[in-house]
């Protein structure tokens, strides 16, 4: 096999598992890819993408995020003779608090509270509390959770405060989300539709919210890529004005998606969702006409800038949460019907990434490293594994994971092919 220029390949049938990328690069690299698999015989299908949020500043970038992906933790009282613990949910600006059913240990909503912008004060408790205190409103009683940690602490008042204070992003912010199969009862998109997908299966979203002040404008397009699902934002509100806003990002996509947009199957590489928010502030212009002139109009626009792949079009409100449980199984759905879905990845590419998101925590004042350094991690950490990471392998592993914006990573020019920025918000 040390000939490997010399093989052709007369069928594309059978390589639907090997990532779009590695096609495209020739047989040399498909062949090179089989190889990197057989040294991990136990890869899986693999379930991601990326939910990329684009749009002017205040439109609720950030807001729709929070509203798509709540976050659910376990608290209790304190100061009691017994303990008494109960769920917690933060999705927008919606506060709810369950109590556990004496029976069946199932929840049930014990309260919910609307936190309003900057009605409220957020402050530490303890080792592991926290307060909110009603700043105006005198009926209402401060609120107080106790959680399991000081980390998971931390990470709600960092949510508090981007929800009460609505804190604009800045740059870029990425997470990652796990959705469940089981969660949407949803049959997996390939064609067959009573073929269900094991319940204990997931779709992982790595989310992008891009920043909408201007200064940020000119370095979006270093991000935009395929194997990503975009939300489009414009304020309902601003009428005219919103929906021309669109005409900007819509431009964006067009000069740097790939227009050929879906394989020889028809499935997707990539879709755009354009949304329209503030829902709940047009109270006059509800009816399905009005929606159908909006929706004209988008598509007016969306023409013109030459988009190919259809768009999908959807209203919401973050503050009512109107639409939003409609528009999750929506982003879901459009998830599983694209073409790299249950692609199978080396087993060593994912330790390659998942010594990335590790050294990321460590070195997060300057994310920027030797491949040498990096090789050594995943030496020092990984031995276990049944193959040696030589540097030929892991450059491969790594200018895939360079294409699903994981890290930023050249082999060309040599200057640059030493180095790897673990964190691609660092720049």
């Amino acid at each position: 096999m040390n000939r490997i220029d010399d093989i052709k390949l007369e069928s594309t049938e059978g390589l639907e598992i090997i990532p779009i990328e590695i096609r495209n690069q020739g047989t040399k690299s498909i062949v090179q890819y089989i190889l990197d698999l057989c040294k991990s015989p136990n890869s899986n299908p693999l379930y991601r993408t990326k939910l990329m949020v684009v749009g002017y500043e205040n439109v609720g970038k950030t807001t729709i995020l929070d509203c798509l992906f709540p976050i659910t933790d376990l608290g209790e009282t304190k100061g009691t003779l017994m303990k008494t613990e109960y769920l917690i949910e933060l999705q927008g600006k919606c506060l709810r608090k369950y109590k556990p059913k004496e029976l069946n240990n199932d929840y049930k909503i014990y309260k919910e509270i609307i936190l309003e912008n900057k009605q409220w004060k957020i402050q530490e408790i303890k080792e592991t509390g926290l307060e909110l205190i009603p700043l105006n409103d005198k009926s209402q009683k401060k609120i107080e959770v106790y959680f399991k940690n000081q980390e998971t602490r931390d990470k709600w008042i960092e949510r508090l405060k981007r929800v009460i204070l609505n804190s604009a992003t800045h740059g870029i912010e990425v997470n990652t989300h796990i959705w469940n199969f089981s969660k949407f009862n949803q049959q997996i998109a390939n064609g067959n539709e009573n073929e269900e997908k094991d319940k204990d299966g997931q779709v992982e979203f790595s989310t992008w919210d891009f920043a909408g002040q201007n200064d940020y404008y000119n370095t979006h397009h270093y991000f935009l890529s395929n194997r990503s699902i975009f939300l489009v934002l414009y304020r309902m509100d601003q009428g005219i004005k919103g929906l021309e806003s669109l005409d900007f990002w819509l431009k964006s996509l067009s000069s740097h998606l790939n227009q050929d947009h879906s394989d020889e199957n028809g499935k997707p590489f990539y879709s755009i969702i354009i949304i329209g928010t503030f829902l709940d502030s047009i109270v006059d212009n509800q009816s399905d006409e009005d929606k159908n002139l909006r929706e004209t109009k988008i598509m007016e626009i969306y023409d013109k800038n030459g988009l190919k792949s259809p768009p999908f079009y959807f209203e919401v409100s973050c503050s009512t949460l109107e639409n939003i449980d409609e528009l999750r199984e929506i982003i879901f759905n459009i998830s599983l019907s694209h073409s790299y879905m249950g692609e199978n990845v080396p087993i060593g590419y994912l330790t390659i990434e998942k010594s990335i998101y590790e050294l990321r925590k460590l070195k997060q004042n300057h994310p920027i490293i030797e491949i040498q350094e990096l090789m050594t991690y995943i030496q020092s950490q990984y031995q276990s594994q049944s193959f040696e990471f030589d540097i030929e392998f892991v450059k491969r592993g790594l200018r895939l994971l360079h294409e699903w914006g994981i890290c930023i990573y050249f082999d060309e020019p040599i200057e640059l092919s030493n180095i790897v920025v673990l964190d691609p918000q660092y720049l």
